[in-house]
């Protein structure tokens, strides 16, 4: 699980590719935990989108705070992206 917190922009958004490629390496599934973010901008959807459409491993994003609730509803990713409730939905078989 990758968990976010803070601002994410272009400045941070290469730390969450490199923990999302990391967990991707180990693991077949990976859930980022959004609850934490407080700014989210199209950087950060980039790379979500991105790892989504690349990765070998399935993406899941848990609890989005609302700035990126609302970045992913604006855009429409939120059709794309697994978005769950909880952690414990992303993490279930």
């Amino acid at each position: 699980m990758v968990a976010v917190h803070g601002a994410f922009d272009s400045n941070s958004t290469p730390s969450l590719s490199a923990a999302l490629e990391a967990g991707a390496a180990s693991f077949s599934k990976v859930v980022v935990d959004a609850a934490g973010l407080t700014i989210a901008d199209s950087t950060v959807l980039n790379v979500l989108l991105t790892f989504n459409r690349t990765a070998a491993a399935r993406l899941y994003v848990a609890r989005p705070a609302p700035p990126l609730r609302r970045v992913l509803e604006l855009t429409g990713a939120d059709t794309v992206l697994d978005i769950r409730p909880t952690v414990e939905d992303a993490l279930a078989p």
